[in-house]
Parts: structure tokens; C-alpha cells; sequence
């Protein structure tokens, strides 16, 4: 980008402020700037001055459209055409970026402006656009870690939050404390004629003047301003006792006026309210008789914006009558629904006070109640002033500021955690006090900024929006602002200060972009004055662009019309895919909609069940309309009830399938930015909308779906639809940065996905009933396992996995599991194995201990899965010595997975070792299994370190065994202890179990055959023999001698010089130690050993054969009918009529040499247009192979998969003899030759 133009424009008055600036060929123009009158542009040209009058103005810019010849648009675009937009300058040096999509050599500007002095920034376009080369390889961009805010403005992590309010109350002209600031904007409201006065704002009440007070609303009526700071206390009393005469007849008049007066006290000094509460009694003037009137919903929110502040709700906990006795009035059906509800405020904000002091002091904290509480008061003016005044008088609140040890969870400076939007589970007390620091300092700004406002200040104000739109891009920060800023005093001041445009002044820029984010918040957009204002905003802009406020209308209009609107855009189906970030933001506010109509229910729901039993509700609720028993439907409340009626009028059915296939459509979206197919830059922004779309899904649709019915189509639907986020949640987690707030959204959407998934597979109260529910998202969770949807299947599958064993019951903490076991696990036991088969052998223990605790025996999933582990390394075994070479690499590597797994199994440090034993000596048809498994892998010689270690381990429990698999371990150990000699202890268990043999179970010529192949080996490497070793050599030497049979006093396999070097070696003389053992020399020989790969690895040629298809059925020629037809001599002339000698060699059967003769004639070499054969030769390829090329375990592996539209389970173990077939699908984008790699093999892991 380089500068283009440098001009000075000064417009004729004739010309209506109309100028052009032609360029001589078309550029590219990337930003204009505009300079202020007396700056210099350029440093290297210091005679140039710029001029530009007058200070502020609208500009509007036209650039004429030049599109290259080769563009599709060109067409479409009149030669003439103009793309305009406008800016607002506001003084000072500004830059303004502009988009590049179109060249053009002419500039038009127009405005009211008598000079203006700009620099064009850009490019020259030159005739020939560089063409993008779709194969090359793009440059990974850096990653950009965020910018820490400077600490001047980051009250989180400052010991006085408050700080940066007080120094821009210095920019005033008259500079009052901020707790006064914060009285007046917030709590008491100043009366019009206030803010004429001289002394203003320093007027206060004159309470020491004797004034003849006739009732207590004089009182009210009088203490409108400010009470001094200096009274002293015997003037309170005074007052109080005064106030106390006023309200001796205690009526419901009365009980209104004195809340109301606590209520205006609240913002208050401290000192005051105590002693005005010890002169009164409160339990005569807030009883049943003063509350039971249908108005007296106002006097008690008037307590509770009473008990905002700290002292007043402490006195409210310290006097124990009044505090129980609004228990009882709120369980007092008598009482209107409305009143007992104001009620339950009043008690939540009692005790949220005394959580939150707790939550400061770090004692047995509930910070969950504590941003509860914060949340509730910043949601109200008068509540949010009372607890800044609160938290700015009292010294005991502050000075724990200063005495906390900061150290957040995630750096010393961390951002405060959004807590206002959702719970977060790994919240710690040092994130809740940067939280309420950072909610303490942008709540005094706020203050500042209105008080700025309204008394006309624009420097102290634009620079407290500034600070604010600072905040507004800062995460957490953002959270908080957002809600303050939905109180209705600061919606209409930035309305108001964005109307301000003639001319155009910075606070108002700064105003509009506070506006369009406001706008983009759900909860925001539900307020009346705020979508009331965004639906009168009128142009011209000066930030908001015509999208934005066309966006920003649409969400006006759909909240303005409520519920009808909400649905019609739930409902709404469009072909235009995936969702734009302005159809997102409509989602989210029509489902907050929703939400906002359930909440009311839930409330009076609440209510009503905690009235007494036979006790009818009073007042004017009593019948309350929410209720209603018709002949549309049973008795429901008024949200349900019209948002089932709304979803039925505009999509003619429930809204559950709406809201499924909804959450099915987002997650269809999300699954696209992280496919493997080819890795797309991922939209963060688009991406966090989404996650947060789908998490507002979430949270409604557990609503619907625990009260009513849904079919098993829906069921599966939201089943795999969780089970994909889950998966993108996890992706995004990895890819995003630590600290980016749409990594938090996708952390917490997984959290809400378990908890759905949790609730959906165990809910509560488990019966019958609920458990064909719980089998339908069971089996469609485990099938999704096979359904990768284009991104990595490792990692899918692993999720999956995941997602599993975090969702079952847990025996421990749930009640009924024994019950969900019977009815759940039976029926998806197919699913079951397949995904045990899918996994890893170390996931697959995992899995396996999982199931096994979980069933404790009931339905004996646990031995399922072990036999089913043993059945897929037998066929294998069996099948492994007719395949290829390729074919047997692939399953030696196969046969090593499962020898791993079965090793992890019975390993002393797994918690199923002894239950695995115990299934493999105890269960007949696994024991046959095992025994079958340990022939064939002697018969096959096979040798693997997992191997070592499981034989091991078998030989620890020998004793369990039967005779049969007792003697095939003796084998196996004699066979380790040949390949690896030095190893200690190889022979431990060998005698002990040979004593335990009966004679009849001992195969005499393939004992000694592998005790002397053993020796032998023994005898090579007689220098590196233990002590512990030759114990037990000589133990089985001794058994040996004591042996009647002649057989096993023969030695075998070993040579008398081999046999003597041993003995020598023992310390043992082999003629008079052992005189009864011989050696047979005629009958040494030796076997070689097959050693398993721990990787695989495969010629790129090899694995494209064997993955290229499934070998179909053999061609062959169809066999002819032997019963003759017997119309056919009717219809067909008979064969005699045929002769000629094409037909002849098509149809005759061939005798003697006659073939021969018939293919010397020429027209046996005519094309008779018949195919080749492929007789058991070829076959047609179906399938499309790549790798990918993946870090696993300590080392990289080669991952290879096959791209299939559908996954069989049939597929997944392969007939005996026949090829080995892929499992699932995969796509990826490399291809690396011969480097290791596991496989994915029948019955086994990835």
C-alpha cells in the first residue's frame, strides 16, 4: 500500500460542495485520511500544511466501478456505476479504511465543507490480475496473542477499581465525590429545578431545622436531596423517634411510606438507617394485615431496593423475628402470588448480602450465590447505586481489595470471567474478586459518564465512552458492560447522545458503537426502551453501516413482536447455508424469546408448590390465567401452553423436531470448520456464534423434552447433534487461543452437552417407562461413533469414547443404576462392542474397567467384551498363515494390538486384573477361547513384549487355570526365556506349575522339545545367567531327573558340549550331577520365532491394493437350465438351422480337438462383442484410499482409512480366508510411504 493522492479541495459555492478526484488508471484504494487545519501530513515535506474547515461534517464518497474483463460481474455492472458510503469526521487526524473490492480512477466526494485536505492510500491496478494458484501452498499466519490492557484502565487488577472514575471527575469544572455522583444519577434523581441552582450539586436536607412533619409521607416527600455528611447522631435519633410516632397506627398507608423512605435512606450515610431501624418495630408494620392488599407488591420492592444497601440488609439478618417471619409470608397462601414473590426477592437479597461478604473474606464462600447476587443488583438503578455507595463508604469492604493475594487460574492479569452469562464451574475466589473489582470500576465510569452527561460536559464524556468502547472489545469486560448498560436511564442517554450529529462529535461515534453491540446481545434486545429505540434510530450514521442497522432493525422488530415473531423465524428454512451471522443473531434473540416466556412460569410454578397443601392462593391471583383447563390440552401453564400453540399455528407441529432439527442444522455448520478435507481457515467469529447458538439450543430444549414426549427420530437427531458438538467443542479448544472467549464458549458448550446427554440417558427416578429413552440415545450415541462427518475420525471416535464414559450412571452417586444396567446395557450391546473394537487398547481398558464396575456381574457385558477380543484373535490366528504378505503384516500388527489389550487386562496395576482372571479360569467358553489362542500362537511361534507380559501374568494365577492352558503357559514361558535369556526371573513360575500338572495333560515331545531349545539358548549365553536364574534352572533339571518316562529324560534340541557348558556354568558336574538325563544330537533343530510389530509399516502400493475395494463375489458364467423349454422348438428354429461358426464357438461344448478347427477359420475372428473374462482374477475398484500422517503415543504413526459413504458393521470382521476390509471412513491430506503406522484390523483398535 503506498500513497496515490495528496490533495487540498476547496468547492465552489455553485458547486453545492461537489469535488473529483480522477486518477490516470484505475487503483485500488485501501484508507482515506483526513488532517485537521495547521498539521503537517508529511514529515519529509514540511511546507505542506493542511487545511480543513469546517472542524466536523458528513461526508459522502462515490467511486466509480471498475470491474477487469475477466470478472463474472462485469456484465452485471453498468459502465458508469458508482458505489457510495459516507463517513463522519469529528476533527483531528482520522482514518478511514475502505474496501478494495472494486477499482476505479474517479472519486467523487460531497459535503459541507469548505476545505477538506485528504491522502488517498492504495495500489495501482495493473492490466493483467495475478491469478491465485489453487495449488500452492499458503503460509501459516502467526498467531496474534491479544494486547493485556494497560493497568490504568483495567480496574480488575487494581487494589482502588475506582481510581480511573475519580480521575475523570477531575476533567469537570466542579468536581463532587463519586459517592455523590453516584447518589444522584442513581438513587435519588434530583428534582428539574435542582439542577438550576448555583450551589448545585452540593444541596442537601437540613434535618437539625425543627419542622412539624403531619404525616410520614412529608417525611418521604422531604428527604429528597442529599443528607449531610456531618449530622450528628443525636439528630438521627431524633428523627427517628419522630418517624416512629408517624406510623404508630401501622397501616398498609403507612407500611408503603416507610419502605419507601428506607428505600431513599438506602444510598445514604450508613448511620442513619441503623438508627432509624432500632427505633421501629418491623414486625408490626410488615405483617399479614399490612401486606395482604393486591398493591402491597410495591411496598415490598420497595424493601428490597432497600436492602441494596449493606447496612440495611444487615439489620434486616440481624433481627430474627422479622427474618423468619418472611418465611412464613411467603408460604402464606393468603397473600397475593405477586406479593409472596416480592417476598422471596426481599429473603434472596438478605442472603445474598451475607454470601457475598463471605465470598470476600474467602470463608466457606458460595461464589455461585455471591454473581447471583451482583446480578441481580446491577440489574436495577437504584439497586446498582446503593451497592457502588455501599461498596465506596464502607472501609471493611475496601480494604479486602487490598489484602487479597491475587492469583488467578490464568495469568497474574487475567480478564475477568464472563459470570454474568452462565455459571462457570472452574471459577476460584481470586476470579471472583477481579470480577467484582471489574464490575466496581466500570459501574463508577458509568456513573461518571451519566453524571457528564447530564450536566453537559462533552470532554469528560468522550472520554468515558472511550474507555467504555475500550471495555466493550475486551472480553469479560464486554459481559459487564452489556448489562449494566441495559438499565434504561443509559440506554436513552447513548440514544440521545448519538442523535447529537449536526455536526458530528465524537461521543456520538462512540455512542453508536456502544449501540450495536448492546443490540447484538440477546438479553439486551429484550428490554422495551431498547428495541423501542433501535426501531426510531434514524440516519444519516456516523458509524453504524447499512448492514448494521438493517440488522439492527430486524432484531428490533422481531423482539418488538414478541413470541409469533420468534417462532416465524425458528421456523423459517432457507437453502442459503451455513447460517450468516446476522440470521445467527436472530436465532439467538427469538430463542431468548422463548425462554423469557418459560421463565415466567417457572417462577409462579414455584410458588404454587410451595403453598401449603389444601391452602387456596389469594387475591387477585387467584385463578391466576396461567392455569387454564380446556379441551385443546391438559392443565398448563401460560408460557408452555403459547409456545406450543405458536409453534403448532406456524409449523404445524411441537416445537421439540423445530428446535432438534435446528440444533442439527448448527452443528452441521460447525462440523464444517473443522473438517479434514481440506483445512479451511477457520472463521473465529462465525465459530463463536454458533457454539453460542447452540448452547442457547440447550439450555431449552432439556425444557421440553423432560416434561413431554419425544419420538426415537427426534431422539436420535439431538442425540448425534450432541455427540458432533461435543467433538467440534474439543477441536476448538485445541485450535483456538487460551484466552479467546470463543474457546470459553466451546468449553462450555461440552459442559452443557454431558449434562444434557447425562439427564437424557439417566434421569432421575428411573423406571420402565423412561428406559426405551435411555436405549435410543444410548445406541444412536454409540453408533455415531462411525459417523466422523468429515473430520477426524481418530479424534471422533475418541470423543465419542469420551462422551460415553462420562455420561453413564455412576454407581456411586446415582440411585437406580442397578435397574438402568438390566434395561440399558442389553440392548445396545452390538453398538457397544463395536465402539470397545474401534478404540486403542489402552481406551479399550479404560472402557472395559468402566462397564465392569458399572454392571457388577449383572449382565456380564464385561466377559461379552472379553470373549469377544479372544473370538477376533482366534479367527485371526487361523487366518493370518493363508494371507499375502501384506495381508500378514497387517495382521501380525493386528495380533499385537490384541495381546496389548489382553497384557493391559490382566496387568496387577489395572482394577479388573483379578476380575479378568477370574473370567478368563472360570468361564468355560472363554477358557476354550484362550486355550485355542495360546496353541495357535505356539503353533505360529509368535513373540511380542505385550506378549511377555501377558503370559506373565497368566502364569501369576496358573493355579485358576485348567490343566490344558497350565501347560500351554509352561510353552510360552520356555519360549520367552529362548528369545530373550537374560531376562530375570523368565523361569519363575515353570517348575511350580509343572507340579501342579496331571501326567496325562503334558505333551512329552513338545515339553521336552522347548526345555531343551531352552537349554541350548541358556547355554549360548551362559555368562549373563542370574542367581535367580540358575535356581531355576536347576529346579527344572531336577524335575527332569526325577522323571520315570524316558522321553523327558532325553533331552532334545540341545548338544552334550551345549548341555555341559550349561551345567558348567550352574557350578553342577553334568555326568555325576544329573546321570539319568541324556542327550539325543540326532534330533537338534531349530525354529525361527515371528517377531510382532509393534508399528506397521507398508509400501503406499501395498495399502492402496488392499483398501481399494472389497473383493466382490467370483464371475462365472451363468449356469443353463437342464429341463429343456418346451416352447422352444416353436419359437426357435432348432440348433441345426444354426451353423454358423461365430455361433458355434459361443454355444458348443467342445469334443476332441474340434476348437482346434474352428479357430483356423476367419470369421472366428470376428468381434462377437463378448467382455473379457475376469474369472477370479479382477475386480472393480469402489473405493478411494489416503493417509493422514498423526502424532500418537511417543512416536508419529500413519493413519489409513477409506473414503466410504456408509459404514456396515458386517464389514467390520471379514469372512475366514477372505480380505481384510477397512471400518470406517476417513479422509485426510497426506500420503507418506513407509513409515510405521497402527492398524485398524477386525475386533480391534486404532
Amino acid at each position: 500500500m503506498k500513497l496515490l493522492k495528496w490533495c487540498q479541495l476547496s468547492p465552489e459555492p455553485e458547486q453545492n460542495g461537489l469535488s473529483a478526484i480522477l486518477f490516470p488508471s484505475p487503483v485500488r484504494i485501501y484508507s482515506i485520511r483526513i488532517f485537521p487545519t495547521g498539521s503537517q501530513p508529511f514529515a519529509q515535506a514540511p511546507d505542506i500544511i493542511a487545511e480543513t474547515k469546517p472542524d466536523a461534517f458528513f461526508l459522502e464518497i462515490f467511486f466509480n466501478i471498475i470491474l477487469p474483463s475477466s470478472s463474472p460481474d462485469v456484465t452485471r455492472v453498468s459502465k458508469n456505476a458508482l458505489a457510495p458510503t459516507s463517513i463522519a469526521y469529528t476533527g483531528g487526524q482520522a482514518e478511514y479504511s475502505m474496501n478494495p473490492e472494486f477499482s476505479t480512477r474517479l472519486v467523487i466526494l460531497k459535503g459541507s465543507f469548505e476545505t477538506i485536505s485528504l491522502a488517498l492510500y492504495g495500489e495501482v491496478v495493473t492490466n493483467t490480475e495475478k491469478v491465485r494458484d489453487e495449488y500452492s501452498i499458503s503460509k501459516s499466519l502467526p498467531l496474534v496473542e491479544p494486547s493485556p490492557l494497560p493497568m490504568s484502565v483495567d480496574p480488575g487488577n487494581s487494589n482502588e477499581p475506582w481510581a480511573l472514575a475519580e480521575k475523570l471527575l477531575g476533567l469537570l469544572p466542579v468536581v463532587p465525590s463519586l459517592s455523590l455522583v453516584t447518589r444522584l444519577i442513581f438513587c435519588l434523581k434530583p428534582q428539574s429545578e435542582d439542577w438550576d441552582e448555583p450551589n448545585f450539586p452540593y444541596l442537601y436536607v437540613n434535618l437539625d431545622e425543627e419542622v412539624d412533619f403531619p404525616s410520614i409521607q412529608s417525611v418521604v416527600e422531604l428527604l429528597c436531596r442529599p443528607i449531610q455528611e456531618d449530622i450528628t447522631a443525636e439528630t438521627f435519633i431524633k428523627f427517628a423517634e419522630t418517624v416512629d410516632t408517624l406510623i404508630a397506627s401501622k397501616t398498609p398507608d403507612d407500611a408503603f411510606f416507610f419502605a419507601k423512605l428506607l428505600s431513599i435512606l438506602s444510598s445514604q450515610q450508613p448511620l442513619m438507617s441503623r438508627i432509624l431501624l432500632q427505633h421501629v418495630d418491623l414486625l408490626s408494620i410488615f405483617n399479614e394485615q399490612t401486606l395482604r392488599p393486591d398493591d402491597s407488591q410495591d411496598t415490598v420492592l420497595l424493601l428490597v431496593d432497600a436492602a441494596a444497601s449493606l447496612e440495611i440488609a444487615r439489620y434486616f439478618l440481624e433481627d430474627k423475628p422479622f427474618y423468619a417471619s418472611l418465611s412464613d409470608l411467603h408460604l402464606n397462601s393468603k397473600l397475593p402470588l405477586p406479593v409472596r414473590h416480592a417476598i422471596q426477592r426481599l429473603q434472596t437479597r438478605i442472603d445474598g448480602w451475607k454470601a457475598f461478604t463471605s465470598a470476600l473474606d474467602d470463608v466457606e464462600p458460595d461464589l455461585v450465590q455471591s454473581v447471583a447476587f451482583l446480578k441481580d443488583l446491577a440489574s436495577e438503578e437504584h439497586s446498582l447505586g446503593c451497592w457502588l455507595v455501599s461498596m465506596l463508604n464502607h472501609d471493611e469492604l475496601c480494604t479486602k481489595f487490598d489484602t487479597q493475594l491475587l492469583t488467578p487460574s490464568a495469568n497474574p492479569r487475567s480478564l475477568p470471567r464472563p459470570l454474568f452469562r452462565h455459571q462457570d464451574p472452574e471459577m476460584d475466589h481470586s476470579d471472583f474478586i477481579v470480577f467484582v473489582k471489574a464490575l466496581l470500576g466500570l459501574a463508577s465510569v458509568i456513573a461518571v459518564w451519566s453524571w457528564s452527561d447530564s450536566i453537559g460536559i462533552d470532554s469528560c464524556r468522550e472520554r468515558a465512552l472511550a474507555i467504555l468502547a475500550l471495555w466493550d472489545e475486551a472480553e469479560g469486560y464486554r459481559e459487564i458492560l452489556n448489562h449494566c448498560m441495559m438499565l434504561r436511564q443509559l440506554t436513552k442517554r447513548l440514544n440521545w447522545i448519538a442523535g447529537e450529529k449536526d455536526p458530528p462529535i465524537k461521543s456520538g461515534i462512540l455512542a453508536e458503537r456502544l449501540l450495536i453491540k448492546l443490540s447484538r446481545d440477546p438479553q439486551a434486545m429484550l428490554q422495551e426502551h431498547l428495541y423501542k429505540i433501535v426501531r426510531q434510530l434514524e440516519e444519516p450514521f456516523c458509524f453504524i453501516e447499512s448492514e448494521e442497522i438493517m440488522e439492527m432493525r430486524k432484531l428490533a422488530n422481531v423482539s418488538y413482536d414478541g413470541l409469533p415473531s420468534a417462532v416465524e423465524e425458528l421456523a423459517f428454512s432457507s437453502d442459503r447455508r451455513p447460517f450468516s451471522l446476522r440470521r445467527l443473531r436472530v436465532l439467538r434473540l427469538s430463542l431468548a424469546i422463548i425462554s423469557q416466556e418459560l421463565e415466567k412460569d417457572v417462577e409462579l410454578d414455584v410458588l404454587l408448590q410451595q403453598s401449603p397443601a389444601g391452602d387456596e392462593v389469594s387475591g387477585e391471583e387467584e385463578s391466576p390465567s396461567s392455569l387454564t383447563q380446556t379441551h385443546e390440552g391438559p392443565q398448563l401453564a401460560t408460557g408452555d401452553w403459547k409456545v406450543l400453540r405458536a409453534f403448532w399455528v406456524e409449523w404445524s407441529q411441537g416445537c421439540i423436531p423445530g428446535l432438534v432439527s435446528l440444533l442439527r442444522d448448527i452443528t452441521e455448520d460447525l462440523n464444517e470448520h473443522f473438517t479434514v478435507r481440506n483445512v479451511p481457515k477457520v472463521n473465529q467469529s462465525l465459530a463463536d456464534l454458533l457454539f453460542c447458538t447452540a448452547e442457547d439450543l440447550l439450555r431449552l430444549i432439556p425444557q421440553f423434552v423432560t416434561k413431554y414426549n419425544i419420538v426415537n427420530r427426534d431422539l436420535k437427531t439431538l442425540t448425534c447433534a450432541l455427540s458432533g458438538l461435543y467433538a467440534c467443542g474439543d477441536l476448538a479448544m485445541l485450535r483456538f487461543s487460551q484466552i479467546s472467549q470463543a474457546r470459553a464458549n466451546a468449553r462450555r458448550t461440552t459442559h452443557i452437552c454431558e449434562i444434557v446427554l447425562r439427564d437424557l440417558i439417566k434421569p432421575m427416578g428411573f423406571n420402565d417407562a423412561l428406559a426405551p429413552r435411555a436405549i435410543c440415545v444410548m445406541s444412536s450415541l454409540l453408533g455415531h461413533a462411525r459417523s466422523a462427518s468429515g473430520r477426524d475420525p481418530v479424534h471422533h471416535i475418541s470423543q465419542v469414547y469420551q462422551l460415553v464414559t462420562r455420561v453413564v450412571p455412576d454407581k456411586e452417586l446415582d440411585d437406580d443404576t442397578e435397574e438402568w444396567v438390566l434395561s440399558v446395557l442389553p440392548a445396545v450391546l452390538t453398538e457397544m462392542t463395536t465402539l470397545f473394537h474401534s478404540l486403542h487398547p489402552e481406551r479399550q481398558h479404560e472402557l472395559l474397567s468402566t462397564l465392569v464396575g458399572l454392571d457388577d456381574g449383572q449382565t456380564g457385558i464385561g466377559q461379552w467384551l472379553l470373549q469377544d477380543a479372544l473370538h477376533a484373535l482366534q479367527e485371526i490366528l487361523q487366518t493370518v498363515v493363508t494371507k499375502f504378505e501384506d495381508d500378514a503384516q497387517l495382521a501380525h500388527h493386528r495380533i499385537f494390538l490384541l495381546l496389548h489389550a489382553l497384557e493391559m487386562f490382566t496387568s496387577p496395576d489395572s482394577s479388573i486384573s483379578s476380575w479378568t482372571i477370574q473370567s478368563l479360569s472360570s468361564n468355560a467358553d472363554i477358557s476354550t477361547l484362550l486355550e485355542n489362542c495360546l496353541s495357535l500362537i505356539l503353533e505360529q511361534n509368535y513373540m511380542a513384549l505385550p506378549l511377555t507380559r501377558f503370559i506373565r501374568h497368566l502364569a501369576e494365577s496358573a493355579q485358576a487355570f485348567g490343566p490344558d492352558v497350565r501347560f500351554n503357559i509352561i510353552l510360552l514361558l520356555l519360549r520367552i526365556a529362548q528369545t530373550d535369556p537374560s531376562m530375570d526371573s523368565a523361569l519363575e513360575y515353570v517348575v511350580d506349575i509343572l507340579v501342579s500338572l496331571p501326567p496325562t495333560s503334558i505333551i512329552v515331545e513338545s515339553l521336552r522339545n522347548e526345555i531343551g531349545r531352552t537349554l541350548a539358548t541358556l547355554a549360548e549365553y551362559s555368562t549373563t545367567i542370574t542367581p535367580s536364574s540358575t535356581q531355576q534352572i536347576i529346579d527344572i533339571l531336577d524335575w527332569l531327573a526325577q522323571r520315570t518316562e524316558v522321553k523327558l529324560t532325553t533331552l532334545t534340541g540341545v548338544t552334550r558340549e551345549a548341555f555341559s557348558r550349561l551345567c558348567g556354568a550352574l557350578g553342577i558336574d553334568a555326568s555325576s550331577g544329573y546321570p539319568s538325563l541324556t542327550v539325543d544330537e540326532d534330533e537338534v533343530f531349530t525354529t525361527l520365532s515371528t517377531e510382532l510389530p509393534e508399528t506397521l509399516s507398508l509400501p503406499l502400493r501395498s495399502i492402496e491394493n488392499m483398501f481399494s475395494s472389497k473383493p466382490g463375489a467370483t464371475p462365472s458364467t451363468p449356469k443353463g437350465t437342464k429341463t429343456p423349454d418346451i416352447l422352444g422348438v416353436v419359437i426357435s428354429p432348432p440348433t441345426s438351422i444354426l451353423r454358423s461358426p461365430a455361433a458355434t464357438g459361443l454355444t458348443k461344448t467342445y469334443l476332441n480337438d474340434e476348437f482346434r478347427q474352428l479357430r483356423q477359420s476367419a470369421v472366428s475372428r470376428l468381434n462377437t462383442s463378448r467382455l473379457p473374462s475376469t474369472h477370479g482374477q479382477f475386480h472393480i475398484s469402489s473405493f478411494h484410499t489416503v493417509l493422514t500422517l498423526r502424532a500418537f503415543g511417543s512416536f508419529p504413526r500413519l493413519h489409513y482409512y477409506t473414503i466410504v459413504d456408509d459404514f456396515d458393521p458386517s464389514l467390520q470382521v471379514a469372512q475366514q480366508g477372505g480380505d481384510l476390509l477397512p471400518p470406517f471412513a476417513m479422509e485426510s491430506t497426506a500420503a507418506v510411504m513407509g513409515l510405521p503406522f497402527p492398524a485398524y484390523l477386525p475386533g480391534g483398535g486404532i
